[in-house]
């Protein structure tokens, strides 16, 4: 089954829903959060004739005084039949889209990946570099490398990108970038630790390993090994009140760099 376009053009709703459950294992409902923002920042709206209305003959307005009062009636809705059944309506997504800038967009300064300032579609190489040389020399409390990146890590690289900036984001657009920051490392993070729940130790040492942030951040695709009874998609269903607390976290944890 065809879940949506591989170009990534003119998906609809249900298509985006579909895929980011089935692909991520996300709730319904946070799928459709996520779904909505972006289509109503960067959604399209448009019509088309789904088939020519056969020619009907215009009644003169003699013909109507003289018709039925049910005559007149089918008279007056007529062409809203018409239009409804002949006009359809529909409402459409390009993933390319997402990339634009304003301050009612979810794009937005300071990202991971992504350069600030313009529209950007592809992932920059010298931030992606960055990110995987910060990621590489994280250190846990004992000293030892940890090999990625854990929620608290996630937090401190996000915080330093967000004080990098000469203006800061929009309450908005902070927002989905801490939504971001926490749907990455949940949906990343080590299977071992796919059943901490809420603030803790098991979470802050839960780690998205480097080989991983590569895979899906730089190369832009799934990383290796990610279906399957053994793979990498989370096996435990992301939810959206976990997902919201997730990205309180981080906002908590940013706000602790020196």
């Amino acid at each position: 089954m065809q879940l949506s376009p591989r170009d990534g053009r003119n998906l609809t709703f249900v298509q985006l829903v579909k895929a980011m459950v089935l692909v991520y294992n996300i709730s319904y409902p946070l799928a459709f959060a996520v779904t909505l923002g972006g289509f109503v920042t960067s959604g399209k709206l448009s019509y088309h004739d789904a088939a020519k209305p056969m020619y009907r003959q215009k009644s003169s307005l003699v013909a109507l005084e003289q018709a039925s009062w049910k005559a007149r009636c089918i008279a007056l809705i007529e062409p809203m039949r018409t239009l409804v059944t002949y006009v359809h309506l529909s409402w459409t997504l390009d993933l390319s889209s997402l990339s634009k800038r304003g301050p009612y967009r979810i794009a937005h300064d300071g990202a991971m990946v992504h350069l600030s300032g313009i529209s950007s579609t592809a992932p920059d190489k010298d931030l992606i570099k960055k990110l995987l040389d910060h990621a590489s020399n994280v250190r846990d409390a004992a000293g030892k490398l940890k090999g990625g990146l854990g929620l608290a890590d996630i937090a401190h690289y996000h915080a330093q990108r967000q004080n990098s900036l000469t203006s800061p984001n929009n309450d908005i657009q902070e927002q989905v970038a801490l939504g971001e920051c926490g749907l990455l490392w949940s949906v990343l993070r080590g299977r071992e630790h796919a059943a901490c729940q809420g603030p803790g130790v098991c979470e802050n040492d839960a780690v998205v390993p480097t080989s991983r942030l590569e895979q899906w951040l730089g190369e832009e695709r799934l990383p290796d090994g990610w279906w399957g009874e053994d793979g990498v998609r989370p096996r435990t269903t992301i939810g959206l009140f976990q997902s919201r607390q997730t990205a309180d976290k981080v906002g908590v944890l940013g706000k602790t760099i020196a």
